[in-house]
């Protein structure tokens, strides 16, 4: 078996297929890089506590695994805190990149809420640039690192929706856990399907009963429906499926100082063992044309 970290698709993103039992699922996480280019560490000051405050720490370790079981492994190298590739690429913050062309950027709330396409802001708020951030420098970024990264998403995407005429994404993210303080039952995953329109109701019900048969506490769509990945890639009519998957960050890590816990190797083994039931429900589904029917 092949060490995955031997398996470099690029300087700045990790792809591994299966070596056997291929299947239609592809597995994406697009924040949990720690790749800070020179430049980005000069604009920013070279803060590196803020900037991991916003990334999706070790959920590529979470999932690395899951290839052996027939998924499609593509993940980023790159920090959310660099560029967020779970964003529309004209999601810029126009009072933060200097210097822009004239054209309509997307003042969405995620840019208004200080974390679009080029973060601005860390969980607790604190300014993440100290020096004047240029768009010769964005768009430098987003050809490098965004561009990439997205067209080998899609590639995958057709690729397999060419071959087993349907294909599910599932996009694993992780949520700090006081994002829930107002919730009386604090959910430990979160699934996204952007309110039914990403995803086959019946599949999606299946993952969730996936999590809860392994004892965590499940909600769909609440608080996360799914970011750009999720609604950009779905396309029922060509059945394709996609999923986003919150991960409460307490299950397995020190939220403060950003070391895992002892739960961590479990949480793993059981995102395992989880994945190898859906990608046997799917088979199943598909010898029986369940899912395309519905």
């Amino acid at each position: 078996m092949r060490n995955i970290n031997e398996v470099n698709s690029s300087k700045y993103f990790l792809l591994v297929k299966p070596e056997n039992l291929f299947s239609p699922l592809i597995v994406s996480s697009p924040h949990s890089g720690r790749y800070y280019d020179k430049k980005f560490l000069e604009l920013t000051g070279n803060r590196k506590k803020l900037y991991n405050q916003i990334e999706d720490m070790y959920v590529d370790q979470l999932v690395e695994d899951f290839h052996k079981y027939g998924s499609t492994l593509l993940s980023t190298k790159v920090s959310r805190a660099v560029i967020d590739l779970n964003r529309d690429k004209n999601e810029i913050d126009t009072d933060l990149v200097k210097n822009l062309p004239e054209k309509n950027f997307y003042k969405s709330i995620y840019v208004k809420s200080g974390i679009g396409l080029f973060p601005r802001l860390s969980r607790d708020y604190n300014e993440l640039y100290v020096k004047d951030f240029l768009w010769k420098e964005a768009k430098l970024r987003i050809n490098k690192y965004y561009k990439p990264w997205h067209f080998q998403l899609r590639s995958s995407i057709e690729s397999i929706r060419s071959k087993f005429n349907f294909c599910l994404l599932m996009d694993y993210h992780s949520m700090p856990s006081n994002v829930q303080n107002k919730i009386t039952n604090k959910n430990q995953i979160v699934i996204g399907n952007n309110y039914g329109k990403s995803c086959n109701e019946s599949l999606t019900n299946f993952v969730k009963n996936s999590f809860m048969n392994k004892g965590y506490i499940v909600a769909i769509n609440k608080p996360y429906a799914g970011g750009y990945i999720t609604r950009n890639y779905s396309n029922l009519d060509q059945n394709i499926n996609t999923l986003q998957i919150e991960i409460c960050r307490s299950l397995y890590m020190n939220e403060n100082t950003f070391k895992k816990n002892s739960n961590f190797l479990n949480l793993k083994n059981n995102l395992n063992l989880i994945m190898q039931d859906i990608l046997e429900y799917i088979n199943d589904c598909r010898s029986n044309k369940n899912i395309a029917a519905e």
